[in-house]
């Protein structure tokens, strides 16, 4: 039985068909189907019916006009070439269902999941807890900071991150909520607690941009480093008189994406290729040599290293240092867009806790007297207190 067209719907860079027969799909590039038009104007030679166009002749991101389909074919309407009186005739390619079913390369194939960052699914707001837990003075009972915990848990296990809207300037009260009464934050070169302002006399090694008023776009925290802290949450103290807005993107997401829906030779390379990251300040330095995405033993994701303001000159072969960099900025790209971001604004008393190998953060440029304070903690401390062992890693 000859195969029939039900549908057809464009997506970015590709064609899904849907076929009538075995509730069957497959999804084509359009530079594919434009590379194998098989029309005799210019696409197939009229007499011996060969292919005369090569795939340079035709666009990479090249986008169809318009798309009709009927049960027998579809047929694809593509945008002239530019001429000095404007666009010229457009090309018009027309494919049997039968021809695209015999060379259905991605038959049935199974779209990536969407980089959906919801601020909505993230956000708690501490008042709801102490309204229907707290006493007097505002302390939660054991069950509600039981409820409080695991509701953090798990936001930062499906997501990543949680935001907790009105937690206080009680810093120490909110490492007590994230680590046990014996655990400690984990301390750095800056000191046991980060108090990131501009004028800021509390904290060793301040000569980098977390302290000042310049924008900050999409590191994990501290690359350069060995054995990054696993967790950190940020607390806003002051927020700024303008800008200072904060935003984070999952890391993990992104290099999934970009393996199954756009390359996996990108993310090959940028789970393999070392690269240098190092900080050196006038009283700290420090080098670490790791791909941009560390993997499981099970080839999972496991710790994103990326930072543009740490990371030393690359030294690849002059072969292969082209195809690194269209890898490396297919990941900025998929990453800095606003769409695969949570975006919000710290206000005083409000907090964000992420996972610091699997998202990256960022803040906006601000003017004005901000105030935010970082700790760190450990990843076994956090989990166990959130969520138990059994639950937690």
């Amino acid at each position: 039985m000859a195969a029939r067209v039900l549908t057809v719907s464009q997506h970015d860079g590709y064609l899904r068909v849907q076929f009538a027969e075995n509730n069957e799909h497959a999804d084509y590039h359009y530079f594919w189907l434009r590379h194998n038009c098989p029309c005799l104007n210019g696409c197939r030679h009229p007499d011996t019916r060969e292919r005369v166009i090569d795939s340079i002749d035709v666009p990479i991101d090249i986008e169809p006009v318009s798309v009709q389909a009927n049960a027998n074919c579809i047929t694809i309407h593509w945008p002239g070439e530019a001429t000095p009186n404007g666009e010229g005739e457009r090309h018009v390619s027309t494919f049997e269902a039968s021809w695209l079913r015999e060379h259905a390369y991605a038959l049935n194939r199974v779209q990536a999941k969407a980089i959906a960052a919801d601020v909505d699914r993230i956000t708690l707001d501490y008042n709801d807890y102490v309204k229907q837990y707290g006493d007097s003075t505002g302390q939660l009972s054991e069950e509600g900071l039981h409820r409080y915990r695991v509701d953090c848990g798990l936001r930062l296990k499906v997501y990543g991150l949680v935001v907790v809207r009105n937690r206080g300037d009680d810093t120490e009260a909110i490492i007590a909520d994230f680590i046990t009464k014996d655990g400690e934050p984990i301390p750095t070169h800056f000191g046991r607690i980060e108090d990131l302002r501009t004028d800021n006399t509390t904290n060793d090694n301040t000569d980098q941009l977390g302290y000042t008023t310049a924008g900050v776009d999409l590191p994990p925290d501290q690359p350069f480093i060995q054995a990054p802290p696993p967790f950190q949450f940020l607390q806003c103290m002051r927020p700024a008189d303008q800008g200072g807005d904060s935003y984070l993107a999952d890391a993990f997401a992104v290099a999934e994406y970009i393996r199954n829906e756009k390359s996996t030779r990108a993310y090959g390379l940028l789970t393999t290729v070392p690269i240098t990251f190092h900080r050196k300040q006038a009283k700290f330095e420090s080098k670490v040599v790791a791909p941009l995405l560390t993997l499981s033993a099970h080839g999972a994701p496991q710790q994103i290293r990326y930072s543009y303001f740490s990371q030393a000159a690359h030294h690849l072969s002059f072969a292969d240092m082209t195809e690194f960099y269209d890898a490396y900025n297919l990941f900025t790209k998929t990453i800095r867009d606003p769409r695969n971001q949570y975006r919000f604004a710290l206000n005083t008393g409000d907090i964000v806790l992420y996972d610091n190998y699997r998202m990256v953060h960022a803040r906006t440029p601000f003017i004005g007297s901000r105030w935010v304070r970082g700790v760190y903690l450990s990843k076994e401390d956090t989990w166990n207190t959130l969520l138990g062992s059994d639950l937690g890693y």
